[in-house]
């Protein structure tokens, strides 16, 4: 049951980039932790975790040994161009521009909650990701419970 007293992010929301960077958290991703780690995503998306989240995250990556280069390459996509935002009273952080450049975002975004994290992505860039996901559903959904037995 303890499990489930931590707040899960969930939900679609659209939201704009404003011209100086900054973009508005949805409310129900807005808490009394002002403090999130923003760095680049996969899919062509921004990822934004609470620190403790990152650390997490990043842990599980290096404890593979860093001899590995498949270890070394993954723990600098997420760490070396990650960046500490700190959202302001009314919930908007700011997107450094490398990363706003990365992702490709312009004025129209979705974000999402991913359970664990936040992804911030362009809009027209995500419903087209969304459109080549879909027909992929159910062969998804079998081969996770094929990897579970």
């Amino acid at each position: 049951m303890g499990k489930w007293l931590i707040k899960m992010l969930i939900g679609t929301y659209y939201h704009t980039l404003e011209d100086t960077g900054r973009v508005s958290l949805p409310k129900p991703f807005r808490d009394e932790q002002a403090s999130w780690i923003v760095t680049r995503g996969l899919d062509g998306c921004l990822f934004l975790l609470k620190p403790e989240q990152f650390a997490q995250e990043l842990a599980q990556i290096t404890t593979r040994t860093f001899t590995s280069k498949d270890t070394r390459d993954l723990t600098r996509l997420f760490a070396n161009e990650a960046k500490e935002v700190a959202a302001d009273k009314t919930g908007r952080v700011q997107l450094p521009e490398y990363l706003i450049k990365f992702a490709q975002l312009s004025k129209s975004l979705v974000i999402v909650g991913s359970i664990t994290r936040i992804e911030i992505w362009d809009r027209e860039r995500y419903h087209t990701y969304l459109a080549q996901l879909e027909p992929q559903a159910e062969n998804l959904a079998e081969k996770f419970a094929a990897n579970e037995e």
